[in-house]
């Protein structure tokens, strides 16, 4: 950095030359990437939402060899956070391409507040039909998405403190409340039908039991239950859902049972 002042007394500093064209490169690759993933493949909202994760994921990709190769080497030698440059660079860009697929799906109904989403309950049903036309709603793909935004915004740690709190992709999950909603009815309808099942079940393997002398201190129903409602757990926790009201909201939701 001495040889470069030396060299180039009335130019700006290295680190903000470095900034410059790690700004101007990070945006010229992002646009190459939008333009290779997004734009040959736009012929159904199914695959709008397919190709921004597929974009979601390039990016996740990258912040990987960000931060284990190429932040190493700019702070040691320059003193300069490269990915924090880049990672700020592409988050308003990446969150308006996301919103954009996200209208194209779910229309208006995103920018609903998920916490009054959450006050009106959606009936109980125990239809397998019901369930297949929900998830049929409701796409992998918007799924996909969710899950590949909530890993991207765990390199938000990268990111200088003072400026983590303005990045755009601190608020993702508040445009999914409309699928969060149906994503948590379609599982717990499905643990009630499968309850019921095993209830159901259970019946049988009562009145068959009742003619032998077996002594069996719980039902395999209890078993079956249990291991219903830990999947429910690990589902959740797969969300990692980031507002603490709609958290304790959904629960409520999932838990509540009028029958």
């Amino acid at each position: 950095m001495e040889v470069f002042r030396y060299c180039f007394p009335f130019q700006n500093s290295l680190q903000h030359e470095l900034s410059l064209i790690i700004t101007a490169g990070t945006m010229e690759w992002f646009d190459r990437m939008i333009t290779d993933i997004t734009k040959p493949r736009l012929r159904s909202d199914e695959d709008v939402l397919h190709s921004t994760s597929e974009l979601v994921y390039v990016l996740i990709a990258d912040a990987q060899s960000a931060v284990k190769y190429y932040n190493p080497i700019f702070e040691s030698t320059v003193k300069l956070a490269f990915y924090h440059i880049s990672f700020k660079k592409i988050d308003s860009k990446l969150m308006d391409i996301v919103i954009k697929a996200l209208e194209e799906e779910l229309g208006e109904q995103i920018y609903q507040s998920p916490l009054k989403l959450f006050e009106s309950n959606e009936p109980d049903s125990a239809d397998i039909a019901a369930f297949a036309f929900s998830a049929e709603q409701t796409s992998l793909s918007l799924f996909e998405l969710y899950l590949s935004l909530n890993e991207l915004a765990k390199y938000k740690i990268y990111v200088n403190e003072t400026q983590r709190s303005n990045l755009k992709i601190n608020q993702y999950y508040l445009y999914f409340g409309v699928a969060l909603k149906k994503w948590l009815s379609i599982a717990r309808n499905k643990l009630l039908h499968r309850i019921e099942y095993f209830l159901d079940k259970d019946k049988i393997e009562t009145s068959l039991s009742l003619t032998s002398t077996t002594n069996n201190k719980f039902t395999s129903s209890s078993l079956d239950i249990s291991n219903c409602f830990t999947q429910m757990t690990q589902f959740w926790r797969r969300l990692d859902h980031c507002d603490r009201d709609i958290d304790e909201q959904s629960q409520y939701c999932c838990s509540t049972n009028p029958n």
